[in-house]
């Protein structure tokens, strides 16, 4: 287990993106820092292996953090590559891989739109 940290930010009057790379089996990403208001999409990529699995936690404090939702109330888990939208908008959000195998190697990317 490991916290890996946003690696790449970049932004632009229309929003900002925060990638991590290399996310294994047990791994937490670092807090990608937020100031905006706009809405915030997440994207998972990479290997899965078996049984591999990453979930979105988001926080108020940056200590206390809890598993996001989707805008239909769906708690946010990837086990394949794709796309969510998240509901709430928290300053603090991470990535969480909760399962998977020696293949498993994740892409997580935050992005913000700008106000």
């Amino acid at each position: 287990m490991a916290e890996r940290a946003f690696g790449n930010q970049t932004g632009n009057s229309e929003g900002t993106t925060y990638t991590v790379t290399g996310l294994l089996n047990g791994d937490t990403s670092s807090s990608a820092m937020e100031t905006g208001t706009g809405d915030k999409t997440v994207q998972v990529n990479g290997t899965f292996g078996v049984g591999g699995t990453c979930i979105i936690e988001g926080s108020l404090d940056g200590v206390n953090y809890y598993q996001l939702k989707d805008p239909t109330g769906t708690l946010i888990s990837f086990t394949a590559a794709g796309l969510r939208a998240v509901l709430e908008n928290t300053p603090h959000t991470r990535f969480r891989v909760t399962a998977g195998d020696g293949t498993t190697s994740l892409t997580g990317i935050v992005a913000l739109r700008g106000n």
